[in-house]
């Protein structure tokens, strides 16, 4: 099952980011980020905003959120 929070951090983690970094790469504010992380329900569009922001695509993205499991 798709993690979001485990991709998020992986992104984050890979691109020595904040989350504040990603929330204005992604065009979002920090609390929306925040919200997604706990929700783990994101719409397409914020999945595909998230990708763009790691600089990968949707698939690599789903990957991290898949990664050990």
């Amino acid at each position: 099952m798709f993690n979001l929070k485990q991709a998020i951090e992986i992104g984050l983690t890979m691109n020595d980011a904040r989350s504040q970094d990603l929330a204005d790469a992604a065009g979002m504010s920090q609390a929306a980020l925040s919200n997604l992380k706990a929700r783990g329900n994101p719409t397409l569009t914020s999945l595909y905003l998230l990708a763009g922001s790691f600089g990968v695509n949707l698939s690599h993205f789903i990957m991290w959120g898949e990664y050990g499991k």
